[in-house]
């Protein structure tokens, strides 16, 4: 999908509305049209996405998807490298219900996490003492707080 921002505005009665209402009913316009998107523009094989249209469809995503915007708002940053399945999927059901979103199944949630973070292993983690304790000052000590009180069995 492309997203084609028109952020373009025109005003003023210098409206050539012969466009609409002459030309596009004109065969020999409509012939001409048809001759270059065939012959001249015929090599066209994708579209160039621009930055804006990236800019768009990553909006529109997060929008339509809690998941990849609890990643892009939230997850990513904590900065934490380890963190058990249960506790972020925990995490994300209190970010939907705190943004009056529906939560997805666990399993739906895991697979998308997957694919949103290609680095993300499933499941417990072991996490060595010193790194749970800076993550506890983290959740402690920061706007972590969708992790407050969630038991973190390590």
């Amino acid at each position: 999908m492309l997203i084609v921002p028109f952020r373009q505005r025109y005003k003023g009665n210098n409206d050539n509305w012969k466009i609409k209402d002459v030309y596009l009913k004109r065969q020999d316009v409509l012939e001409y049209t048809l001759f270059k998107a065939l012959n001249v523009y015929s090599d066209f094989e994708k579209f160039i996405t621009p930055d804006i249209s990236k800019h768009a469809l990553n909006n529109f995503e997060k929008e339509n998807d809690p998941i990849k915007e609890f990643v892009e708002e939230e997850f990513m940053k904590w900065n934490i490298h380890k963190l058990t399945t249960k506790s972020l999927y925990i995490a994300y059901t209190r970010y939907c219900s705190e943004n009056g979103y529906s939560s997805t199944s666990r399993s739906k949630f895991v697979r998308q996490i997957q694919t949103l973070l290609p680095t993300y292993k499933k499941g417990a983690v072991r996490i060595p003492n010193g790194e749970y304790q800076e993550l506890m000052d983290k959740v402690q000590d920061t706007p972590i707080q969708l992790l407050k009180g969630v038991g973190m069995p390590w």
